[in-house]
């Protein structure tokens, strides 16, 4: 029987082929579509496989060019089949309807505030009349579940929370009759049954694999929770979800601090690092060879060049992408209000840092703990620091003079007393500080969020009347729509550019008619930047502490704070 291609090329020892039976569950669903690349170099033939997003790749960057049969270029061009629509969606997200659902698998990269968590429930209808599932599995961040519930309850789907079940309790669930399961990240082993070996390790193996490629559509919302490729989570998730082929991850910051972190992300929904870390290193020398060496190509390209170009193609060639930019929302408006440490906090500000030098100076100092320490200086300018003693007990010391506090309060004198506020900080005790400065100076309704403390976004939204929610990031700064905030705060921030990009995202969202002023308090000594504004900096240019460290090395680090 001869052998069917959708596409074959050949040059001078260069093959690429694309077989139909090999590589194409059907015609209409390409996740799996593929090639085999085959090099004959000095008498040595080598054979790389190759997913669809290289052969892309190839052809775009490359003098090397073929093109795909027709029927593969009106598969990828079909429309998902008619529904019927609860809520009425925004033209972007019919576009993102259509598209994803070519592809069994594939990410949707849209900015956070459009609609994403909406664009899935659609696509699971789609895929449920087509009769290619009939249940969604949705992993996300424990302060999306409720967000979840409410979208599924919004689009006539029923739903039901598995964070408290056990796996014994999931497992029954599983079976049952609900549209959509809710599941946190941190709970993702109990999918598995796990076991320990005598040498420590664990072998893990999914349980009813073969029931949930049948029925379920697997969704990953804020992605980025699934961690690098050394965590127990990484292997869970990756794991799970090679059982499952219809699948999608969910994220409008794929890319945070590093390139790497992209990595068990697009493992997911894609082959183009075959699920091995490995390869994600490998294929820079490939590439650099058979891509950039003259060869192939006009002109070479360093392998940093290549690394970066071909991570940001493969994560984006199957991707449906669209920016918050293209709603035409209100801008967003940033301000900053500058205050004095008092001479106090000064002091222990320069003590501290001092401390610090005296410990890179002796060698005491390392990447590994600097930002344990450089935390010490913004606990002071945030009118706090934890002391310890012999025992290791931690006390709180709160300084008697707080600039940064009185400033708060200043700000929020100057605003209207009826209207809803997000404070956002980066220490429980800033948080214990702020609700009990603000009650003592007449606020009635303030609200400080806890680790574990449930929030109820439907209840927030349409509160009337004054309200000031005071939480961390990582409480409630992912998955929530916060409606009727026109002023948020930023009391302190921690480091990470994805912490701070995702709450700015809470206020600046579909729907949302007003622009926020998204405000930092910023200490200062004798009018000179310090920590704060060092912190700013770093999130602004999507940096990571450890890296800046490492480039710029300690002491440049400690110059600048």
């Amino acid at each position: 029987m001869k052998k069917e291609y959708l596409a074959k090329y050949e040059k001078g020892g260069f093959v690429i082929q694309i077989s139909t039976d090999d590589y194409m569950d059907n015609k209409f669903i390409l996740s799996s579509l593929g090639g085999i690349w085959t090099t004959s170099l000095d008498g040595e033939t080598k054979t790389t496989k190759l997913p669809f997003e290289a052969i892309v790749y190839i052809n775009k960057k490359t003098n090397l060019h073929f093109s795909f049969e027709d029927f593969v270029v009106e598969a990828l061009n079909q429309k998902s089949p008619e529904i019927r629509f609860v809520r009425k969606p925004f033209p972007h997200q019919v576009d993102a309807l259509n598209y994803l659902y070519r592809w069994s698998s594939a990410p949707l990269l849209l900015s956070m505030g459009t609609g994403k968590t909406k664009i899935v429930l659609d696509l699971f209808k789609a895929r449920k009349k087509s009769h290619q599932v009939n249940k969604l599995l949705v992993i996300c961040p424990i302060s999306c579940i409720q967000v979840w519930e409410d979208e599924a309850k919004q689009e006539k789907l029923t739903s039901i929370n598995l964070r408290g079940k056990s796996s014994h309790e999931i497992d029954t669930f599983l079976e049952g009759d609900w549209d959509v399961y809710i599941l946190n990240y941190d709970l993702l082993k109990r999918f598995f049954n796990i076991i320990k070996q005598k040498n420590g390790k664990e072998s893990f193996f999914l349980r009813m694999p073969d029931y949930l490629r049948k029925n379920f559509m697997l969704v990953y919302d804020e992605s980025t929770k699934i961690k690098d490729h050394k965590s127990k989570r990484t292997k869970y998730a990756l794991k799970l979800a090679e059982s499952i082929r219809f699948k999608n991850i969910l994220t409008g910051t794929l890319i945070g601090n590093t390139l790497e972190d992209v990595w068990s992300q697009i493992s997911v929904v894609s082959k183009v690092f075959y699920n091995n870390y490995t390869k994600l290193h490998s294929w820079w020398s490939w590439l650099n060879y058979f891509f950039y060496t003259n060869k192939y190509t006009h002109k070479s390209k360093p392998k940093s060049i290549i690394k970066e170009d071909y991570i940001n193609y493969a994560t984006t060639v199957k991707a449906f992408t669209f920016t918050i930019d293209e709603l035409h929302l209100p801008p967003k408006i940033y301000n900053k209000r500058y205050v004095e440490l008092s001479k106090e906090q000064q002091k222990h500000y320069m003590k501290v840092k001092n401390d610090l030098y005296t410990e890179l100076e002796e060698g005491t100092l390392t990447v590994a703990n600097v930002a344990i320490k450089l935390n010490k200086l913004e606990q002071i300018t945030s009118g706090l620091l934890y002391l310890y003693d012999d025992s290791g007990n931690r006390k709180t010391h709160f300084f008697k003079n707080n600039p940064k506090l009185d400033e708060l309060v200043d700000v929020l004198g100057e605003l209207d007393k009826n209207k809803k506020y997000i404070i956002w900080h980066a220490f429980i005790e800033e948080g214990v500080m702020i609700q009990k400065k603000l009650e003592s100076v007449g606020y009635k309704n303030v609200i400080f969020l806890r680790k574990g403390a449930d929030f109820n976004q439907k209840e927030f939204n349409s509160y009337k009347g004054q309200l000031i929610v005071i939480a961390n990031t990582r409480m409630i700064g992912y998955g929530n729509t916060l409606k009727g905030v026109e002023h948020v705060f930023y009391y302190s921030n921690d480091w990470s550019y994805l912490n701070r990009e995702q709450s700015e995202a809470r206020t600046q969202r579909i729907g949302i008619q007003n622009s926020c002023n998204y405000i930092d308090l910023i200490a200062r000594i004798n009018n000179k930047p310090i920590i704060d504004e060092y912190i700013l900096s770093v999130i602004k240019h999507k940096r990571d502490l450890d890296n800046i460290v490492r480039e710029y090395g300690l002491k440049r680090v400690l110059d600048v704070v």
